[in-house]
C-alpha cells in the first residue's frame, strides 16, 4: 500500500491581492481617530466656555464649543439648526450628501480656520499669531470662550451671510464742524470709517455724538499748522464744560492722553461709571483739523468683546486651505433629522482605524469620511486581533 506521500500534489497557485497606492495623507493613519457613529447630549446648564456675540440687526446669539461624545469638539454650521432635547446620534459623511452647495463651496475656507483657530491651536499659540500679523490684541491672551465666539461667528459668516456688528462705537453717530462765521457743516466718516475730517473752512470746534455715555482716554487728529486744542464735554449738546488735562498746542499728527476721571458723569451701584456721549474739541489758531479719533477707556471699542471682532477679522482674512488640508475636514450629519438637525464641522484625519467588537477584518471599502467624488480615495481597514 501506497503512502499519500507518494501521490502527485496540485498546487493551486492564485494571484496575490493587488495593495492599493498609498495615498499622499498616509501619515494621517490612525491620528486621532474619528469613531463610524458619534453622539450629542443636550448642553448642561453651565459652560464655562459660552459667549455672548451681537449682530448687525442689534439680536444676540450663544456661542459655545459643541463637545460630541466621544470627546470629539465641533461647530455648528447652522445658525438656524435646532438644538437637541435629547441624545442625537451622528455620523460622518461625505460633504456631498448635504444640500447646501453654497457651503460645500467654501469648506476650503472652513478648513482654514478650524486649523487656525481654537481648539486645534492653544490660546496661547493664537494670540502669538494674532500679534505676529500686527493685531492689536494687546498684552493679555484671548481667553477661550472670546476665541470660540470669534471662530462660530466666522463660519456662520460663510454658511448662514451672519454679520457680527464690528462697527466700533469710538466712531461717532454724528459729528459737525462750527466755522469762525457759525456756519454748521456735517462731517462724513474717514475710508475706514472711524476717523473725521474737517471741511474746506476752519472749524473753531467740532462736535461729536456717541452712541454711548462714554468715558474718553485720549484723542488724536491732523492739524494743517500750529494751534492750541482743547476738549470740552455735555450731557445734553447744550451746555458745555472742559475737560480737565485735555488741552494741548498740536501742529501735524498729534496724539492727546486724557485723564479717564476726567470724562467721569456719574458713577452707579456696582462700580458702574459713565462718561459723556457729547463731546466737542475746540480750537484756537488758523488750522484745518483732520482725521479725529478718539479713544474709550473703561469699556470695549465695540459692541462685541474687542478680541473677538479682531479675531473674526483675522480668520475672515485668511486664505483657503489647501486641497490636502481640506481633507481633514469633516462634516458630522444627525442620523435622525428632526431630533437635532445641526450640521457639525471637525477636524479630523482622512484615515480610520475601526474595530468592530474588539477586532477587525480587513476589508476594501469606500471611505466614507472622505469625498466619494474624488478619485482614488479608497482605504484598507485596519486588521487587528
Amino acid at each position: 500500500m501506497s503512502l499519500d506521500t507518494d501521490r502527485p500534489r496540485v498546487a493551486l497557485l492564485r494571484a496575490a491581492p493587488q495593495r492599493p497606492t498609498p495615498r499622499r495623507d498616509q501619515h494621517l493613519l490612525e491620528a486621532n481617530p474619528l469613531p463610524a457613529r458619534l453622539r450629542r447630549y443636550p448642553g448642561g446648564t453651565y459652560s464655562p466656555t459660552v459667549e455672548t456675540i451681537v449682530l448687525r440687526d442689534g439680536s444676540r446669539l450663544r456661542t459655545d464649543l459643541i463637545r460630541v461624545n466621544p470627546s470629539i469638539p465641533a461647530y455648528s454650521l447652522d445658525v438656524d439648526g435646532v438644538a437637541p432635547r435629547g441624545p442625537v446620534g451622528y455620523h460622518p459623511t461625505s460633504w456631498y450628501r448635504w444640500d447646501s452647495v453654497a457651503v460645500v463651496a467654501r469648506r476650503a475656507r472652513i478648513a482654514a480656520i478650524l486649523r487656525t483657530s481654537v481648539p486645534a491651536v492653544s490660546t496661547a499659540e493664537l494670540s502669538r499669531r494674532l500679534r505676529a500679523a500686527g493685531v492689536p490684541l494687546g498684552p493679555s491672551d484671548i481667553t477661550e470662550p472670546a476665541a470660540i465666539a470669534a471662530t462660530q461667528a466666522a463660519i456662520w459668516h460663510l454658511t448662514n451671510g451672519l454679520e457680527l456688528d464690528t462697527r466700533p462705537l469710538t466712531m461717532p453717530v454724528r459729528a459737525v464742524a462750527v466755522g469762525l462765521e457759525g456756519r454748521r457743516t456735517e462731517l462724513e466718516p474717514g475710508a475706514d470709517g472711524v476717523g473725521w475730517s474737517g471741511p474746506t473752512a476752519v472749524a473753531r470746534h467740532i462736535e461729536v455724538e456717541f452712541e454711548i455715555a462714554a468715558r474718553l482716554g485720549g484723542y488724536s487728529l491732523v492739524a494743517s499748522s500750529a494751534a492750541r486744542v482743547a476738549l470740552e464735554k455735555s450731557a445734553d449738546g447744550v451746555s458745555w464744560s472742559p475737560v480737565a488735562g485735555s488741552a494741548a498746542s498740536v501742529a501735524g499728527a498729534a496724539d492727546v492722553a486724557v485723564p479717564a476721571e476726567a470724562t467721569v458723569a456719574s458713577a452707579g451701584p456696582g462700580g458702574v461709571v459713565r462718561g459723556y456721549r457729547h463731546y466737542r474739541l475746540t480750537v484756537d489758531g488758523p488750522t484745518r483739523i483732520e482725521d479725529l479719533r478718539f479713544r474709550f477707556v473703561g469699556c470695549s471699542a465695540y459692541r462685541n468683546p474687542e478680541p473677538v471682532v479682531l479675531l473674526l477679522q483675522y480668520l475672515l482674512a485668511l486664505p483657503s486651505a489647501s486641497r490636502e488640508s481640506t481633507r481633514e475636514l469633516r462634516l458630522l450629519l444627525p442620523e435622525a433629522a428632526g431630533a437635532g438637525t445641526t450640521p457639525l464641522a471637525t477636524l479630523a484625519p482622512a484615515h480610520l482605524r475601526v474595530v468592530d467588537g474588539g477586532r477587525a477584518r480587513a476589508a476594501r471599502v469606500r471611505n466614507p469620511m472622505v469625498d466619494a467624488d474624488e478619485p482614488g480615495l479608497e482605504w484598507e481597514r485596519a486588521a487587528t486581533r
